[in-house]
């Protein structure tokens, strides 16, 4: 019965120990394809203001330089609003990558709390088995000496 418990525990141990590595790999997966998103993300954006600065160049050397004027004057103010709400849209994808983060942290978290509360329950259950076992070989004892005593008188 001690060996069947012991085997019994070992299976639950490794398969708690699988099951916690499963959930580190799912979350490293999870942090890597945010992280090359990003870096995606930023190498559009750079691409896109190289882009914008090489069509700034090119126009100032073609255009005619009162229309040239006009016309980068609204480049600029166009390029000022581009240039604002790609700020605010890596400002945003930074708050979501933030939030992931978090969540992915909280998810952690949770799950070191699990496996603390199945290890607490884990030597519980192994605390009552030992007394268990005691109680049973005291018993046992107990009654070996009663039959020693029987046979003896």
């Amino acid at each position: 019965m001690l060996e069947e418990n012991s085997k019994r525990l070992q299976l639950v141990k490794k398969n708690q120990e699988k099951e916690r590595e499963r959930d580190q790999q799912i979350i490293k997966v999870m942090m890597d394809n945010e992280e090359k998103l990003q870096q995606q993300r930023e190498r559009e954006f750079k691409q896109r203001l190289d882009k914008i600065q090489a069509k700034m160049s090119k126009m100032a050397d073609t255009v005619v330089k009162n229309e040239r004027e006009k016309q980068l004057k609204e480049e600029r103010r166009l390029l000022a609003l581009q240039t604002e709400k790609e700020k605010r849209d890596l400002q945003e994808e930074h708050n979501r990558k933030n939030k992931i983060l978090n969540q992915n942290q909280l998810v952690q978290d949770y799950l070191k709390n699990q496996m603390d509360d199945k290890e607490d329950k884990r030597a519980q259950d192994r605390q009552k088995d030992k007394e268990l076992a005691d109680n049973i070989i005291k018993k046992t004892k107990q009654d070996i000496v009663r039959e020693e005593q029987k046979l003896q008188a």
